[in-house]
């Protein structure tokens, strides 16, 4: 392709050109954690932080062309292997995909992560490298403070009002794991940049530093997340063995004694204020759990914890997925649609919802279920390639460390996310995988590897690599705003339910299917308003395309089933008859323990002829739901059918003895 490469020179690009790059790194570490979405699921949390940074990133590659055309962005050479293999393991798992619109914003969305790390390489090891690091202490610091408010008061900030005066409560982190998340990617940072303040005798650098890592550190503990504080543990524990290794913990060599105990006694003093401020966090309870952070720490070995028991069948049902779809995978970002097809009975009793499972709670497992061995072996060559400068640096022998804090403070961060990673989906939350990418070109910029190069690309190269770099900037910003207005007309729809109109919900459930096809869940709420209708045309229309979108997940078989059979009722048409049995059949093999689908099979099989069958699944139903009296009136019904008056007799009398007002069961008896 014409790429040329020029030694290392001291001299990086002009100032003007630096300035615009610390610019938009500042407004990804400030924008992505502080922007809030009006809903506190899940889904409104990372809808809105996604498109914030997906936006921001198109913004980045933009910059890293012009710096490209004008010769001036720097970046080394050892990366850009890594840098073009990681992206093409990812498309490369796209075809195979039963929603490749998903997969696409998936893989876009990396490819602003990966932007982002360009930019963090380019400014580190500079002041404005520093400055990032700084404001992303300050975000995290005033987002803990808030925190904490919420912890002590029960306050949400910010309350939003629409434009029906529905009350819509939103905060800058929507869940206490996602903020655990993220601050483990910024209490490293600021321990490291608070021991480099002591070394340096800036006292008012290392008082407000503290007391960054303070709030920081009381809002981790009452966030409950084990995993982050076993992140955060093994971030602290290699940071302490790499400062005295290097004989740089409390800094011991300095030219004055003096000095040397005015420092000794300064850090002395910030690590004994961050351990007590750590201790009495831990002695906090949670008002609505009744327990206090030490009481759950204390069941992180216990295997029989839901959440760790939750986990471990998680993994295995999830390690399914990467047998059956070893090369590569079921497709970037789509763990969720295809999960449903090995999820364990086992761990849906324990989570207790049928579809709500998006990540297997283990970025590595996600990243090989969804990609393949390819897509893993591409992460982890990235990391290797990037932390190998620092790996080598820490090999060295001799004193002082020649490290810069600010490296090992984003390698702290990069440890505890790493470790973290193991138990939570940190690479798939917005605010945190932004860090995460920040923190890891801190470390690969600010420690070039010796006779490491920076590239500089011949014209028509430029050509070609601005041309790809546009495309991507021009999706990033286009399908983060269409799924954000589908996402728009999807909660108007839901407000416009709530108040009853159901008619004008119709017409904005269209509208957001019209913006994103591919967004599952209008197309679910709107096959749902036309079989409340009873238009199952209509309903059928809506649901065959979300079938294909997502064959495994069992709540879209029952619906569409019960679209075939209200059609099958509607035109008396046996062939639809025959496709909601296979529909219901379908959804009960995906999820043994779906009630409402069994019990539609059953209904189905009675119309179809099929006592015995019909029965079966009636018994099933009754089994998942003992106090369900549409199946025990539907079980005894089916056995009147059959002459079979005595059993059906049993039935209705132990259904009344749960239920023995009710007035179904006692006609039928």
């Amino acid at each position: 392709m014409g790429v040329r490469f020029g030694m290392d020179v001291a001299e990086g690009p002009p100032l003007s050109n630096l300035q615009v790059l610390t610019l938009i790194l500042l407004a990804e570490v400030i924008v992505v954690p502080l922007v809030f979405s009006n809903s506190l699921t899940s889904n409104g949390y990372i809808l809105v932080k996604n498109t914030a940074l997906m936006l921001l990133g198109a913004t980045v590659i933009m910059a890293i062309i012009l710096g490209i055309t004008g010769n001036w962005f720097r970046f080394p050479r050892r990366l850009i292997a890594p840098f073009i293999i990681l992206p093409l393991s990812l498309l490369a798992s796209i075809p195979a995909t039963s929603n490749p619109g998903l997969s696409l914003n998936e893989f876009l969305r990396i490819c602003a992560l990966l932007a982002v790390f360009a930019v963090a390489t380019c400014l580190a090891g500079s002041q404005e490298g520093r400055a990032v690091a700084y404001a992303a202490i300050f975000i995290a610091s005033c987002i803990s403070v808030l925190g904490i408010i919420n912890f002590l008061t029960g306050a949400i900030f910010p309350a939003i009002h629409d434009s029906y005066g529905f009350p819509m409560f939103g905060a800058t982190l929507g869940h206490d794991n996602f903020a655990a998340q993220y601050l483990i990617t910024v209490i490293p940072l600021g321990l490291a940049l608070g021991l480099e303040a002591i070394e340096k005798g800036k006292r008012a650098a290392t008082w407000l530093l503290l007391a960054a890592c303070c709030v920081m550190l009381v809002f981790l503990a009452i966030t409950f997340s084990r995993g982050a504080w076993v992140g955060l543990g093994a971030s602290v524990i290699f940071l302490v063995i790499v400062l005295w290794r290097k004989r740089r913990l409390i800094f011991l060599n300095t030219a004055s004694q003096a000095a040397d105990r005015t420092k000794r006694l300064t850090g002395a003093v910030f690590i004994g204020v961050l351990i007590v401020t750590t201790a009495l966090s831990f002695s906090l309870s949670k008002r609505e759990r009744g327990t206090s952070a030490i009481q759950k720490a204390e069941k992180t070995i216990d295997l029989s914890d839901a959440p760790i028991a939750f986990r471990l069948k998680l993994w295995r049902g999830s390690l399914s997925l990467l047998r059956q779809h070893p090369a590569f995978g079921v497709g970037c970002g789509a763990f969720a649609l295809y999960y449903p097809s090995v999820r364990l009975p086992q761990e849906h009793r324990i989570a207790g919802a049928r579809i709500s499972v998006r990540s297997p709670h283990n970025d590595y497992i996600k990243l090989a279920a969804e990609t393949g061995f390819l897509g893993l072996t591409a992460f982890i060559y990235l990391l290797g390639v990037s932390l190998w400068p620092l790996l080598k640096a820490l090999r060295k022998k001799g004193s002082p460390s020649g490290i810069p804090m600010l490296v090992l403070g984003g390698a702290g961060a990069v440890v505890a996310t790493l470790v973290h990673a193991f138990f939570s989906s940190n690479l798939s939350m917005p605010a945190s995988s932004m860090m995460f990418a920040v923190n890891l070109g801190l470390v690969a910029g600010g420690l070039p590897a010796k006779g490491s190069r920076i590239l500089t690309i011949s014209k028509p190269s430029k050509v070609l690599v601005s041309v790809i770099l546009a495309a991507v900037a021009a999706l990033l910003i286009f399908r983060p705003i269409s799924l954000f207005v589908a996402d728009y007309n999807l909660r108007q729809a839901r407000i416009l339910i709530a108040k009853g109109d159901n008619s004008d919900a119709i017409e904005s459930l269209r509208k957001s299917i019209s913006s994103a096809g591919y967004y599952l869940v209008p197309r679910i709420l709107l096959g749902n308003l036309y079989l409340l209708n009873q238009q199952a045309q209509d309903a059928i229309d809506v649901l065959e395309p979300a079938v294909e979108l997502a064959p495994f997940w069992p709540q879209i078989q029952n619906n569409i089933g019960v679209a075939y059979l209200q059609r099958a009722r509607h035109q008396n048409d046996p062939g639809s008859l025959v496709d909601a049995y296979l529909a219901f059949s379908k959804a009960v093999k995906l999820d043994p323990e779906f009630q409402r689908a069994w019990l539609n099979l059953g209904g189905t099989l009675d119309t179809l002829g099929r006592s015995k069958e019909s029965q079966r699944a009636y018994r099933r139903a009754l089994e998942l739901a003992p106090d369900d009296f549409v199946a025990s009136s539907k079980l005894a019904q089916s056995l009147m059918a059959e002459n079979r008056p005595k059993e059906a007799q049993k039935v209705l009398e132990a259904a009344l003895l749960k239920n023995p007002k009710n007035a179904n069961l006692l006609n039928n008896l």
